[in-house]
């Protein structure tokens, strides 16, 4: 970025700009509004990432005026991994959405977009759509739904005298690293097909259980975020100003918990390991040929006890 070629302070980007993008956070969106609003002559577009603004217009006072563009194009990720994914020539699958359509080019600016930015796949929905199954979606299986489902399976076998490191790798590392992969890549029934019969028999017996317990509360997710009271405990706990990345205000809190420190000594033996397994190869090379019998290796019985003796007190194997 070049300041003042292609890097531009707020109000100026708005004014030179035919297509405003308006990336903020949620929270810095409602208090940039004012600033941006005004740049707002007939013919542009506004364009958002997420229907956040115009579905809760009434509590951010974002109502663009009627003679410019309202388009939404929502990648389904992070920023990071929109970026990351671009640049790999891959993308993600995005929505788009066309709430005013002031100039009869509104679907031909957001399908551009919606290219341009690396989407994988588009596909169409509203804004209130894409606000009501993003939030629900963050508070449910994306983030907290999981996060709540693996603590409280983490503190079961914590609590009945399993280790750190084996609760932590039966409840994360093994569903991350291990089952996720295979889901993403050729679906749940495929991810079935490669685990044990014992495996599949007593996921499906549990399948029942724990969706008959979860669902009230995705239904009560769901109707928290449709009435608009979730986004208010996000607005009272978010503070932001106008081109301040805001901060985020729970992103300490499951750093500290016992099931994230955990994660460090698994990490740690693996790397550990690795490093070692070079000498530990060579040792047992070196094994093998010095302890072959011959006749002239009288000395071959000795090798191979004194090659673990070496390497534990070197190597810690």
């Amino acid at each position: 970025w070049v300041p003042g070629e292609t890097l531009f302070g707020i109000e100026e980007a708005c004014e030179r700009a035919t297509i405003i993008q308006v990336l903020l956070s949620d929270a810095a969106q409602i208090e940039c509004w004012p600033r941006i609003k005004k740049y707002l002559t007939p013919g542009k577009a506004l364009y958002f990432s997420h229907g956040f603004a115009i579905t809760y217009k009434e509590r951010t006072n974002i109502i663009p005026p009627a003679d410019v563009d309202v388009i939404l194009v929502a990648p389904k990720g992070s920023g990071t991994s929109l970026r990351r994914m671009f640049l790999q020539g891959r993308g993600l699958n995005s929505s788009y959405a066309i709430f005013q359509d002031a100039t009869g080019r509104a679907w031909d600016r957001v399908i551009a977009l919606g290219i341009g930015v690396g989407s994988g796949y588009l596909f169409e929905t509203t804004f209130k759509k894409e606000v009501y199954s993003d939030l629900t979606g963050e508070r449910g299986t994306l983030m907290g739904a999981i996060q709540g489902l693996l603590l409280a399976q983490y503190e079961t076998l914590r609590e009945n005298g399993h280790e750190p490191s084996e609760a932590f790798n039966e409840t994360v590392e093994e569903f991350t690293q291990s089952l996720l992969p295979m889901v993403g890549k050729n679906g749940m029934d495929w991810m079935y097909a490669n685990c044990s019969t014992t495996a599949q028999r007593g996921a499906l017996d549990w399948m029942g259980p724990f969706h008959d317990a979860i669902k009230p509360v995705m239904e009560k997710l769901y109707n928290s975020v449709a009435t608009g009271n979730s986004t208010q405990s996000s607005r009272r706990s978010t503070t932001a100003k106008c081109g301040v990345p805001a901060k985020p205000f729970a992103s300490s809190a499951p750093r500290t918990t016992d099931t994230v420190k955990t994660t460090f000594r698994p990490r740690a033996v693996t790397t550990n390991t690795l490093i070692r397994r070079p000498f530990r190869a060579c040792g047992l090379f070196l094994c093998v040929i010095t302890g072959l019998p011959s006749e002239h290796n009288k000395w071959y019985p000795m090798f191979p006890s004194l090659y673990w003796i070496i390497m534990r007190n070197v190597t810690g194997f």
